[in-house]
């Protein structure tokens, strides 16, 4: 089997027969369940204002996001009631933003190095599609982005954030 995202998602691994994100092979002789999960893409970031721009629009500054940078650290995600906790250390003043494809964008200033959580939100079309999904389940691909007060180059880091549909 060979995972194809429909434009604007991404593949975030297999799950059931298959693990992984590589291609999944399975040998059937009794009923098998192999599930691909996709996560939303996240919009590309332009580094020089740690701010969203749309695909195709606006001009990017070039980023090293396949690195964690070690100045921004982004800690274990928790999920509660539609909302994600997700903890952040940031190494000086500056301000940290965090983006995703169906997540509300979020912004936090530093006025020095420092710890906080960040309380991240589905976004209208993010919460319609986790109101689609089979499994109740909704994973998007954030990134956090910190530009440092000091005009230094920002830094960011890629993060799968699993949101769950919950029972009122």
């Amino acid at each position: 089997l060979t995972a194809k995202p429909d434009p604007g998602s991404e593949f975030a691994g297999w799950s059931g027969a298959c693990s992984g994100t590589g291609a999944c092979q399975v040998e059937v002789s009794a009923a098998t369940a192999v599930n691909a999960e996709f996560a939303v893409a996240p919009p590309a970031l332009n580094a020089s204002r740690g701010s969203a721009t749309a695909e195709g629009g606006g001009k990017r500054a070039p980023m090293a996001a396949a690195v964690a940078p070690p100045n921004l650290v982004l800690g274990q995600a928790s999920a509660k009631r539609g909302v994600v906790a997700l903890p952040a250390t940031v190494p000086a003043a500056g301000t940290l933003t965090v983006v995703g494809q169906g997540l509300r964008p979020a912004e936090l200033a530093f006025s020095g190095a420092g710890s906080a959580v960040l309380r991240l939100r589905l976004s209208r079309p993010g919460e319609r599609a986790l109101t689609r999904s089979k499994s109740g389940r909704l994973l998007i691909r954030a990134r956090a982005a910190f530009a440092p007060r000091s005009g230094e180059p920002a830094s960011a880091v890629t993060k799968t954030l699993a949101f769950r549909r919950t029972r009122d």
